[in-house]
């Protein structure tokens, strides 16, 4: 029998074009609605921005958002609340406290519908937006969302150990500005942060520890003072993250966090982390024999080679990663 290749050819084209016809109308209105939701997005953010409001959420992978180990490439609803109050002693004059202005209902409603797996805060200044994020962290624990959040303002250790229990990821943030401001509070910066990190890791709770640097403040004594504090407080599995104080990306400050990279690495932390710079060493996680664990780029997750959370020389890698 001889087959006709030009005629299937045909009606094969033919199957192609219906289904483009019947799939058009979809596509236009899929474009459309992500058209509009951008420029609704967009004047939503400019508006804020005019009247003082807090920051639309943005959708991030939890990467972004700052840890490497917690549920790699999973999407997060990161809610960074507006933390400027007349009474904040390190806030510029003349600022009047912002409330978050939706519930925490809605922000649970607006990250399932944004499809987004987690709920992502950072702690403040401001106690009213502390007891929001509180709230949010409870809520979003019985809606069946996990619950990430970042100390990087002064909410002090009681506090922290009140939201535990409604968190699964923490990171304690130090910083120039902050540890300055919280010393005047406090015995000091890296003691407060040290209690902190016991008190996570107490709780079960997974813990990344982010050390913001300058040139002026990566020294060597500095940097070991650091490195002693998180090995007392959480062990040389500690996972760590060097990165730029405010966004600086000078080459001093660059040179600063890769040097302070080595130093960690040499005093035995195997999970150290560059961020704020493309520096494709400090970004990927390493299996024991030097094997690339995941591979990031740009605080996005490339490959995840682990199997059942372990590297194929059964190196197991601390983290949660389901």
């Amino acid at each position: 029998m001889k087959i006709n290749f030009q005629k299937i050819l045909s009606v094969a084209a033919g199957i192609v074009f219906l289904a483009f016809l019947i799939l058009l109308p979809q596509i236009l209105i899929q474009s459309t609605v992500k058209s509009v939701n951008l420029a609704v997005k967009l004047k939503n953010d400019v508006t804020r921005k005019k009247t003082g409001q807090p920051p639309i959420a943005t959708i991030e992978p939890i990467e972004k958002v700052g840890f490497y180990h917690f549920l790699p490439g999973v999407t997060a609803y990161y809610l960074e609340t507006v933390d400027q109050d007349a009474s904040c002693l390190n806030c510029g004059a003349g600022k009047a406290e912002n409330n978050p202005s939706r519930s925490a209902d809605q922000v649970i409603a607006d990250a399932q519908n944004a499809g987004a797996k987690i709920i992502s805060l950072v702690d403040s200044d401001s106690p009213a937006a502390n007891n929001f994020n509180l709230a949010l962290a409870k809520a979003a624990k019985q809606s069946g969302l996990r619950t990430t959040m970042i100390f990087d303002g002064c909410l002090d250790l009681a506090a922290l150990k009140t939201a535990l229990p409604d968190l699964d990821a923490v990171e304690i943030n130090l910083g120039d500005g902050e540890n300055n401001f919280c010393a005047g509070i406090s015995d000091s910066a890296l003691k407060l942060a040290q209690a902190k990190i016991q008190a996570v890791v107490a709780s079960g709770k997974h813990l990344e520890i982010n050390d913001e640097l300058t040139a002026a403040s990566d020294t060597l004594t500095t940097i070991n003072l650091f490195l002693a504090a998180a090995e007392n407080a959480a062990g040389k599995n500690s996972i760590i993250h060097f990165t730029s104080a405010k966004g600086m990306t000078d080459a001093s400050t660059t040179s600063a966090i890769i040097t302070a990279r080595e130093q960690a690495l040499r005093a035995g932390f195997k999970y150290v982390y560059t961020g704020g710079f493309d520096y494709p060493p400090g970004e990927n996680t390493y299996c024991a024999d030097g094997t690339i664990a995941l591979s990031r780029q740009n605080d996005f997750l490339l490959q995840n080679n682990l199997i059942n959370d372990k590297c194929a020389d059964g190196t197991e890698i601390p983290g949660v990663w389901k």
